[in-house]
């Protein structure tokens, strides 16, 4: 597992992902049912040992020093639409701006998202550090923001999940017509 299970961000994540493939942690037969039908699809979707593509992967997703003392043969991955990523992005964001400012963002304002390694998030990181605030949902979810106070609304941000998963967006208004 790419989480590490000792980390403080992914504090009971491990834990909990476990609980819920187990069939027997089921409030039901019907909620176990469901779990066990998780597990199995997983386990079907699951890419073992030299299956594992290691190109492509999420930024501080790839090979560590960790992963490098697992034999190939023993090592599994799962993978996680991008899609995915940015609608939990999306809705992290929409979710801090209703929570802190009382309002809902809409048109003309959107959000684009970026993976970014450490390294080409150096100019957004610099601006988060001297202009931003951050917000923490423990464990696991921290989002740090630096809003333009011109509209108070536009903003950059730096959501981390888990200590692992690192979204960058921006959220500013669509160009319009008018703008071209």
């Amino acid at each position: 597992m790419c989480i590490d299970p000792n980390a403080t961000a992914s504090s009971g994540i491990v834990e909990k992902v476990l609980r819920g493939f187990n069939p027997a942690e089921g409030r039901d037969l019907r909620d176990s049912e469901i779990r066990d039908a998780l597990r199995q699809k997983l386990q079907r979707e699951a890419l073992h040992g030299d299956e594992i593509i290691y190109e492509g992967i999420y930024p501080a997703f790839g090979v560590t020093a960790e992963l490098e003392a697992i034999p190939s043969n023993e090592r599994m991955a799962l993978r996680i639409p991008a899609n995915g990523l940015a609608q939990l992005t999306e809705k992290i964001i929409r979710g801090i701006i209703y929570l802190k400012d009382n309002r809902f963002l809409e048109q003309p304002y959107q959000i684009e998202q970026y993976a970014m390694t450490e390294d080409s998030a150096g100019p957004v990181l610099a601006l988060l550090e001297k202009h931003g605030v951050s917000f923490s949902r423990e464990p696991g979810i921290t989002v740090t923001r630096a809003v333009v106070p011109d509209d108070g609304i536009t903003a950059i941000y730096r959501v981390e999940i888990w200590g692992r998963i690192r979204r960058y967006a921006f959220v500013s208004k669509s160009p319009t017509e008018d703008d071209a």
